[in-house]
Protein backbone atom coordinates (compact mmCIF):
# COMPACT_ATOMS: atom_id res chain seq x y z
CA UNK A 1 0.00 0.00 0.00
CA UNK A 2 1.31 3.30 -0.64
CA UNK A 3 1.56 6.10 1.70
CA UNK A 4 -1.36 8.67 2.19
CA UNK A 5 -0.04 12.63 2.23
CA UNK A 6 -0.58 12.49 5.76
CA UNK A 7 1.72 9.42 6.60
CA UNK A 8 5.22 11.18 7.37
CA UNK A 9 7.51 8.44 7.66
CA UNK A 10 9.63 8.33 10.67
CA UNK A 11 12.69 5.63 12.21
CA UNK A 12 14.11 5.31 15.05
CA UNK A 13 15.64 8.16 16.88
CA UNK A 14 19.45 7.21 16.44
CA UNK A 15 23.02 9.12 17.31
CA UNK A 16 25.03 9.12 13.70
CA UNK A 17 28.15 7.76 15.34
CA UNK A 18 25.66 4.64 15.81
CA UNK A 19 24.32 4.45 12.13
CA UNK A 20 27.30 5.58 10.09
CA UNK A 21 29.02 2.34 9.23
CA UNK A 22 25.74 1.06 7.97
CA UNK A 23 25.37 4.11 5.92
CA UNK A 24 25.92 3.20 1.89
CA UNK A 25 26.18 4.67 -1.88
CA UNK A 26 22.81 5.59 -2.88
CA UNK A 27 20.95 6.01 0.45
CA UNK A 28 19.38 9.52 0.47
CA UNK A 29 19.16 11.81 3.23
CA UNK A 30 16.25 14.21 3.82
CA UNK A 31 16.29 17.29 5.89
CA UNK A 32 12.61 18.59 7.21
CA UNK A 33 11.94 22.10 8.58
CA UNK A 34 11.27 22.78 12.78
CA UNK A 35 7.48 22.43 12.67
CA UNK A 36 7.50 21.61 16.13
CA UNK A 37 7.44 24.85 17.22
CA UNK A 38 4.54 26.25 15.45
CA UNK A 39 3.80 29.95 16.73
CA UNK A 40 0.41 30.54 14.78
CA UNK A 41 -1.49 29.20 11.61
CA UNK A 42 0.09 32.15 9.90
CA UNK A 43 3.82 31.25 10.57
CA UNK A 44 2.71 27.46 9.35
CA UNK A 45 1.36 28.93 5.81
CA UNK A 46 3.97 31.23 5.48
CA UNK A 47 6.50 28.35 5.98
CA UNK A 48 4.57 25.73 3.60
CA UNK A 49 4.59 28.46 0.25
CA UNK A 50 7.94 29.00 1.49
CA UNK A 51 8.69 25.36 0.60
CA UNK A 52 5.95 24.36 -1.63
CA UNK A 53 4.85 21.09 -0.13
CA UNK A 54 1.59 20.07 0.85
CA UNK A 55 0.77 19.53 4.82
CA UNK A 56 1.19 18.17 6.30
CA UNK A 57 4.29 16.78 4.71
CA UNK A 58 7.37 18.66 6.49
CA UNK A 59 10.58 17.76 4.14
CA UNK A 60 12.28 20.39 2.78
CA UNK A 61 15.35 20.05 0.84
CA UNK A 62 17.45 15.99 -0.08
CA UNK A 63 20.14 14.68 -1.06
CA UNK A 64 22.32 11.76 -2.17
CA UNK A 65 24.74 9.82 -0.47
CA UNK A 66 28.18 8.24 -1.02
CA UNK A 67 30.81 6.54 0.65
CA UNK A 68 34.58 7.80 -0.79
CA UNK A 69 37.81 6.34 1.30
CA UNK A 70 35.21 5.26 4.17
CA UNK A 71 34.36 8.97 4.42
CA UNK A 72 30.39 9.28 4.47
CA UNK A 73 29.62 12.28 1.80
CA UNK A 74 26.14 14.47 0.73
CA UNK A 75 26.00 15.21 -3.08
CA UNK A 76 23.03 18.25 -3.26
CA UNK A 77 21.79 20.56 -5.06
CA UNK A 78 22.07 23.69 -2.74
CA UNK A 79 22.50 27.74 -4.59
CA UNK A 80 24.77 28.36 -6.55
CA UNK A 81 25.39 24.78 -7.90
CA UNK A 82 25.34 21.40 -7.25
CA UNK A 83 28.20 20.17 -4.32
CA UNK A 84 29.98 17.53 -2.25
CA UNK A 85 29.79 18.34 1.54
CA UNK A 86 30.83 16.01 4.36
CA UNK A 87 27.19 14.10 5.57
CA UNK A 88 28.07 14.77 9.23
CA UNK A 89 28.13 18.48 8.68
CA UNK A 90 24.99 18.58 6.48
CA UNK A 91 23.28 16.88 9.26
CA UNK A 92 24.43 19.73 12.31
CA UNK A 93 24.36 23.01 10.55
CA UNK A 94 22.44 24.67 7.58
CA UNK A 95 24.62 25.50 4.15
CA UNK A 96 24.37 29.26 2.98
CA UNK A 97 24.19 30.46 -0.46
CA UNK A 98 28.14 31.60 0.28
CA UNK A 99 29.37 27.75 1.19
CA UNK A 100 29.64 28.11 4.91
CA UNK A 101 28.15 26.23 7.67
CA UNK A 102 26.89 29.33 9.89
CA UNK A 103 23.93 28.04 12.49
CA UNK A 104 23.28 25.07 13.98
CA UNK A 105 20.12 23.03 11.84
CA UNK A 106 16.87 22.95 13.63
CA UNK A 107 15.10 20.23 11.99
CA UNK A 108 15.22 16.68 11.48
CA UNK A 109 17.29 14.55 9.26
CA UNK A 110 16.32 11.24 8.02
CA UNK A 111 18.20 8.30 6.45
CA UNK A 112 16.59 6.27 3.47
CA UNK A 113 16.85 3.83 0.89
CA UNK A 114 14.60 2.77 -2.33
CA UNK A 115 14.17 -0.90 -3.03
CA UNK A 116 15.91 -1.88 -5.67
CA UNK A 117 18.34 0.88 -6.26
CA UNK A 118 22.25 0.49 -7.45
CA UNK A 119 23.71 2.53 -4.79
CA UNK A 120 26.87 3.07 -6.73
CA UNK A 121 25.26 3.69 -9.98
CA UNK A 122 22.71 6.46 -8.67
CA UNK A 123 25.58 8.01 -6.42
CA UNK A 124 28.02 7.51 -9.93
CA UNK A 125 24.89 9.84 -11.71
CA UNK A 126 24.82 12.36 -9.25
CA UNK A 127 28.65 12.93 -9.31
CA UNK A 128 28.02 13.80 -13.18
CA UNK A 129 26.30 16.48 -12.59
CA UNK A 130 28.69 17.92 -9.48
CA UNK A 131 29.06 21.93 -10.07
CA UNK A 132 26.59 22.21 -12.43
CA UNK A 133 24.13 25.35 -11.36
CA UNK A 134 21.35 25.82 -8.91
CA UNK A 135 18.12 25.81 -10.80
CA UNK A 136 16.82 28.92 -9.27
CA UNK A 137 14.39 29.23 -12.36
CA UNK A 138 13.05 26.50 -11.95
CA UNK A 139 11.90 27.19 -8.39
CA UNK A 140 10.26 30.56 -9.97
CA UNK A 141 8.52 27.93 -12.27
CA UNK A 142 7.40 25.89 -9.43
CA UNK A 143 6.22 28.56 -7.37
CA UNK A 144 3.93 30.00 -10.17
CA UNK A 145 2.46 26.36 -11.74
CA UNK A 146 5.02 26.42 -14.70
CA UNK A 147 6.20 23.80 -16.41
CA UNK A 148 10.26 24.37 -16.47
CA UNK A 149 12.96 21.31 -16.71
CA UNK A 150 16.05 21.85 -17.94
CA UNK A 151 19.11 19.26 -17.48
CA UNK A 152 21.66 21.62 -17.24
CA UNK A 153 20.86 22.88 -13.89
CA UNK A 154 18.91 21.31 -10.95
CA UNK A 155 17.12 21.88 -7.61
CA UNK A 156 17.48 19.56 -5.06
CA UNK A 157 14.88 16.70 -6.08
CA UNK A 158 15.41 17.07 -9.13
CA UNK A 159 19.24 16.10 -8.54
CA UNK A 160 18.34 12.81 -6.56
CA UNK A 161 15.30 11.74 -9.11
CA UNK A 162 17.78 11.34 -11.65
CA UNK A 163 20.05 9.86 -9.71
CA UNK A 164 17.84 7.68 -8.54
CA UNK A 165 16.41 6.16 -12.10
CA UNK A 166 19.82 6.05 -13.04
CA UNK A 167 20.35 3.47 -10.07
CA UNK A 168 16.81 1.57 -11.29
CA UNK A 169 14.34 2.95 -9.81
CA UNK A 170 11.27 3.84 -11.06
CA UNK A 171 9.73 6.22 -8.80
CA UNK A 172 6.06 7.63 -8.57
CA UNK A 173 4.52 10.10 -10.51
CA UNK A 174 5.54 13.67 -8.76
CA UNK A 175 2.34 14.79 -7.10
CA UNK A 176 2.98 18.39 -8.60
CA UNK A 177 3.06 16.35 -12.04
CA UNK A 178 5.61 17.66 -13.55
CA UNK A 179 8.55 18.24 -10.82
CA UNK A 180 9.69 16.04 -7.92
CA UNK A 181 9.38 17.41 -4.54
CA UNK A 182 11.37 16.60 -1.22
CA UNK A 183 8.11 15.23 -0.11
CA UNK A 184 7.64 13.19 -3.24
CA UNK A 185 10.93 11.20 -2.93
CA UNK A 186 10.09 10.31 1.00
CA UNK A 187 6.76 9.54 0.06
CA UNK A 188 7.60 7.31 -2.32
CA UNK A 189 6.07 3.70 -1.82
CA UNK A 190 9.92 2.45 -2.82
CA UNK A 191 11.22 4.59 -0.04
CA UNK A 192 12.38 2.85 3.21
CA UNK A 193 13.18 5.56 5.99
CA UNK A 194 15.64 3.56 7.94
CA UNK A 195 16.87 6.21 10.63
CA UNK A 196 15.85 9.75 11.90
CA UNK A 197 19.05 11.27 13.03
CA UNK A 198 19.66 13.02 16.45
Amino acid sequence: MSKRPQDMPSGPVRDYDEIRKYIQPGMVAFFSGNTDGWKSVTNYVEWRIKNLQHPPHECTHVGLIDVVHGRRVLIEAVPPAVRLSPLSASLGHVLCPDGRFTRKYDGRVYIGEFDGCNGVAAADRAWENLLLPYDYKDIAAMRLGKERMDSSRYICSELVSDALSAGGVLLNKPHRGWVYTPADLILDKKCTVLWRVK
